[in-house]
């Protein structure tokens, strides 16, 4: 997939941009708070449904118009050829419209489908230094765009937990909770059956991808995928167990929507042990290694948002994590406070396009080599 074009409006101090994208790499300069993550924002929303920054629609709206929503719009290229426009609104009371080819979905994820955005943004980092919803979450997006069903156990999982957790809520009897808990292990068994093969395959890719950036560290890292459970014990013996458990809590400790993954390095979990940019690293590895493997499994293309790569990164990383992206035909969209160029990163100028991002304005500087 190839992004053509993107129009916002509305969002943060942008009132109103249209980019006209390179295939390749499109590189956006400009001071903090210019705009330049905004208009990742914007083009996340498309990929995500949401924003990386908030989930709070209103904190989306430029406050310099009586606007009551936000609107993100794109031509993209299917790898087939076929051109389509998709759209995404938000409202300030936090309504939501997906559109795609002129027509409105009944959910943002088919739309999400058509998008496989990867992004790398500040926040990005929790996905090493958070905790377990991060890392599930990151999974997910990559189980998602290749097991076309685990949206739809994913959504039936979240109702079984909304009814449970009610219900526990309530002090009620492990009689009460069977049909629930029915449910919820079939469920369980279902995400981790999609989970585990997908992780299997990102695990080489993600330690290849790492070993290029942090040599010193790669060969004693490891990588477990945590199911939610311990997968040696019955997972309907292990609730009934913990009942009591939940019911103090008020929630369900044990299932599929408790997994996590465990990196350590020797032993000891890496936020313990590895300094930030190290930890950096290895969120870049993660997220590159689900581009490649994308890539890979589906025969298609991902698109990279990279938000102030070069930070914590020296320039001979950022060169390789560009080149590596740039061998696997990744559109990227980059952003940095200062010039960096292209051409340092391994990139020729004809692959690139360069835009000037000021107080929310954006202009597309002209080609390297020529006078403006």
């Amino acid at each position: 997939m190839k992004i053509l074009s993107v129009d916002v409006f509305n969002l943060r101090n942008i009132q109103s941009a249209s980019l006209e994208l390179s295939p390749q790499h499109n590189f956006l300069y400009g001071a903090n708070g210019a705009g330049k993550t905004s208009l990742l924002e914007a083009v996340h929303l498309l990929g995500y449904g949401r924003s990386f920054r908030t989930r709070n629609p209103r904190e989306l709206i430029s406050s310099d118009l009586p606007a009551e929503q936000v609107a993100v719009s794109a031509l993209f290229q299917r790898d087939s050829g076929e051109k389509l426009r998709a759209g995404i609104s938000k409202s300030a009371s936090g309504q939501s419209q997906a559109r795609l080819d002129g027509e409105n979905l009944p959910s943002a994820s088919q739309l999400v489908r058509e998008f496989p955005l990867v992004s790398i943004e500040a926040t990005s980092v929790d996905l090493v230094t958070g905790g377990p919803s991060e890392r599930r979450q990151a999974l997910d997006w990559g189980v998602f765009h290749v097991e076309h069903q685990f949206a739809d156990t994913s959504r039936q999982l979240r109702r079984v937990l909304l009814n449970r957790n009610a219900l526990l809520k309530q002090k009620a009897t492990s009689q009460q909770l069977e049909p629930w808990d029915q449910q919820l292990v079939q469920l369980s068994q279902q995400m981790q059956a999609m989970r585990q093969p997908y992780f299997e395959k990102l695990l080489p890719q993600l330690l290849e991808v790492f070993a290029l950036l942090e040599p010193a560290l790669a060969d004693h890292l490891r990588a477990e995928l945590y199911p939610g459970w311990a997968i040696d014990k019955d997972l309907r013996k292990l609730l009934a167990e913990r009942l009591e458990r939940d019911l103090f809590e008020k929630r369900t400790t044990r299932g599929a929507h408790a997994a996590d993954i465990r990196f350590t390095h020797e032993g000891t979990p890496v936020r313990e042990r590895f300094s930030r940019g190290q930890l950096k690293a290895l969120l870049i590895a993660f997220k590159c290694a689900q581009a490649k493997l994308y890539n890979v499994e589906s025969g298609l293309q991902s698109v990279l948002l990279l938000d102030d790569l070069a930070a914590e990164l020296d320039p001979d990383k950022l060169k390789k994590v560009v080149g590596m992206l740039d061998g696997l035909g990744c559109q990227t969209l980059q952003t940095y406070t200062t010039e960096v160029s292209p051409q340092a990163l391994g990139i020729r100028p004809e692959e690139c396009r360069m835009f000037h991002v000021e107080h929310g304005k954006i202009s597309q500087l002209p080609p390297i080599g020529e006078a403006e």
